[in-house]
């Protein structure tokens, strides 16, 4: 990515061949730098049990800062013997300069 958006929101899909695997919280993180410390932590997501690889995990995100780099931290998951379960990690928002 070459500019800096505006985060709205974003959506998490769960991996089609995983369905039990299940997140519990996460942490969305941006960056303006992108190195060690100039990390802002956004939001934290607490997943419902409905997200599927068809049904997002939509979560608002509340700032008014233009950001160029977003990462998603997993902080707990379902159950000591699942995993993290991410297939797709969507992000929508308005450019810096949109036209």
């Amino acid at each position: 990515m070459n500019g800096k958006i505006l985060l709205n929101y974003t959506q998490i899909f769960s991996r089609p061949d995983s369905p039990t695997e299940r997140n519990d919280t996460a942490d969305i993180w941006a960056s303006n730098t992108g190195n060690d410390g100039d990390w802002v932590k956004l939001t934290t997501i607490n997943f419902n049990d409905s997200y599927t690889d068809t049904i997002p995990m939509v979560s608002d995100i509340y700032s008014l800062i233009y950001y160029r780099y977003f990462a998603i931290q997993i902080t707990q998951i379902g159950t000591s013997t699942s995993y993290a379960n991410i297939g797709e990690w969507e992000l929508f928002g308005v450019p810096e300069y949109d036209p």
